[in-house]
């Protein structure tokens, strides 16, 4: 199941306005047709939002870009990363399943908080705990290694 998914993953995310295909890489200004929400500050996109999509078999996420860990989109215009913040309540039960689905992560630690990465090389799929991000929520952040 696991490389299934990294396999898709690849290609980029259904998380369109209507299920389609985001690709990696795709243009941030040009992905206001596609998302639930859209803000930009001076033709900057500052908050996409693409509702709430099954991205992984059986698991809803409301994912959003920039995400805050990556809040300027470490200066970039495209579509590289994709998150959602996650109370402690949810954090638990979402690695519960992504485990179910991709087996042991290859990173794991219960230091600081959960934290969890599964990767394939190209694509990364995290779960962070707050202390790791600074920031007030645990998050899932699925990115993508050089995407141009």
């Amino acid at each position: 199941m696991k490389a299934e998914i990294f396999r898709s993953l690849k290609q980029g995310l259904p998380i369109g306005k209507n299920g389609e295909l985001i690709s990696w890489g795709a243009k941030l200004n040009e992905l206001k047709a596609c998302s639930e929400v859209y803000s930009e500050e001076s033709n900057r996109p500052t908050h996409i939002f693409f509702g709430t999509k099954e991205v992984f078999p059986n698991i809803k996420l409301a994912l959003y870009t920039p995400f805050d860990t990556l809040r300027n989109n470490d200066n970039k215009d495209y579509l590289f990363h994709v998150g959602q913040n996650l109370n402690a309540n949810n954090t638990d039960s979402l690695v519960k399943d992504l485990t179910a689905l991709l087996g042991i992560a290859d990173e794991a630690s219960d230091l600081d908080g959960i934290y969890r990465r599964w990767e394939d090389g190209v694509v990364f799929i995290e779960v962070i705990p707050r202390s790791h991000h600074g920031s007030d929520w645990n998050a899932i952040i699925t990115r993508k290694k050089n995407c141009l």
